[in-house]
């Protein structure tokens, strides 16, 4: 493969949260096909790497989504480890499983190649041309690692690999760890299963339109129309997170937040406005607010914000990592 210059950043990345992200943006798809999608990491895989994020996110949504597009039936399954097998260069490993068409013997040679993915009859029916593999793999090779084909069987589906260097990492881990005991991230289209949410915004369309966002994904959705009944049902009902907008009747979306707090409610609160103001997102955060969203609502970052907050009485090690 030609060496290629590719300018990186070096970041610190929260891995659940990059996982939930790139699950929430192909659930859609897998949800149309009917298949299933889940990412599963291992107990050793640190919570925070040092990487550039967007190529991280860029790989992943190339292969897994590629994973997506060539299966029909059945499901794809990501599996994250720590690789320590070389002790001189540790990798972080995405491999990734799916049901679908294969890849045959005659094609694997020039798998990596511009336009190829295999046969034509493939490629006319599922689209694309797996340009999307060469330029991961490019990603991969700049960021210290790769992306491989590991298994593939005609008509049964492949295993894609994909590795980074990870960088510095965090190691304030999980305490199975020293069981080998997995850490599973469970990430499908219903990444909210289960997960309690209470809606507060004075606009029947917009509790329509968020409602129907959450319950997609899976969540359990009670809608209010003012502060004050927001108020009301946290302290009673206890919901997993509350998502309210700032401009309502009675009692506003801030005041609901400080008698929210003042009264002892300690799950997360989400602001939502109109208006993406000067100092508006620090005001909410300042108030007792978790995260701030701007209206129109997009359905990835509404999705992603309760999936990143929300654990519905749970550890974060039984939801997100």
């Amino acid at each position: 493969m030609e060496e290629v210059h590719i300018d990186l950043e070096c970041l610190a990345v929260d891995v659940p949260s990059l996982l939930a992200g790139v699950a929430v943006t192909l659930m859609p798809k897998a949800l149309q096909k009917g298949i299933t999608l889940t990412i599963c990491a291992d107990s050793g895989v640190p919570e925070v790497i040092t990487t550039d994020p967007t190529r991280l996110r860029q790989i992943l949504l190339h292969i897994i989504g590629n994973a997506v597009k060539f299966t029909d039936r059945g499901g794809v399954a990501v599996q994250v480890a720590l690789d320590l097998g070389n002790a001189c260069k540790r990798l972080l490993r995405f491999a990734v499983e799916d049901t679908g068409v294969g890849v045959s013997e005659a094609a694997q040679a020039r798998l990596f190649q511009p336009f190829e993915i295999g046969d034509s009859t493939t490629t006319r029916r599922h689209g694309g041309t797996g340009l999307g593999l060469v330029l991961a793999r490019k990603l991969a090779l700049a960021m210290g690692g790769d992306v491989t084909l590991a298994a593939t069987r005609a008509g049964q589906g492949c295993t894609f690999v994909a590795t980074i260097d990870p960088g510095s990492v965090a190691v304030q881990a999980n305490t199975r760890s020293a069981t080998h005991e997995p850490s599973v991230v469970r990430l499908d289209f219903e990444i909210l299963a289960g997960v309690r949410v209470l809606i507060a915004d004075d606009s029947p369309d917009n509790l329509t339109l968020i409602s129907w966002i959450l319950r997609k994904a899976g969540a359990i959705v009670e809608v209010v129309s003012d502060g004050a009944q927001a108020v009301e049902r946290a302290i009673t009902g206890n919901p997993d997170i509350v998502v309210t907008d700032i401009e309502m009747p009675i009692l506003d979306g801030y005041g609901a937040t400080v008698e929210l707090r003042r009264r002892g409610f300690k799950n997360p609160i989400i602001a939502l406005t109109a208006h993406d103001m000067l100092g508006e997102r620090d005001k909410c955060l300042r108030l007792g607010c978790n995260e701030h969203l701007t209206k129109p609502i997009s359905q990835k970052r509404l999705v992603y914000a309760v999936s990143r907050f929300a654990t519905g009485g749970r550890s974060r090690d039984e939801t997100l990592h």
